[in-house]
């Protein structure tokens, strides 16, 4: 399998290559690699709800609620096509 140049990337596709990644990261336990790649996402796009959803998984693997309940509130608001609002909603349902 030959890697993925992501320069090379349009804008939408380097959004879908990067929750792709972000997510193998973090229900891998990489967690360093998850936090590099999640850098590049919010430099991408801050209110992908994607992105949100991510930082809200991964601060609940770190033990941070605070965070994950506030990510996982704001991937829910930035879900207008409601992507990951399930997701969210699960999160939030393990965090109270």
């Amino acid at each position: 399998m030959n890697r993925v140049d992501y320069s090379k990337l349009e804008s939408e596709l380097k959004s879908d290559y990067l929750y792709v990644k972000g997510d193998y990261f973090i229900q891998n336990g990489q967690l360093d690699d998850a936090n590099r790649t999640l850098d590049l996402f919010w430099e991408l796009d801050p209110y992908d709800c994607r992105y949100n959803l991510l930082v809200a998984q991964l601060s609940f693997q770190e033990g941070n609620l605070d965070d994950a309940r506030i990510y996982s509130k704001k991937a829910i608001e930035y879900d207008t096509q409601r992507e990951v609002t399930e997701q969210a909603l699960k999160l939030l349902a393990q965090i109270d």
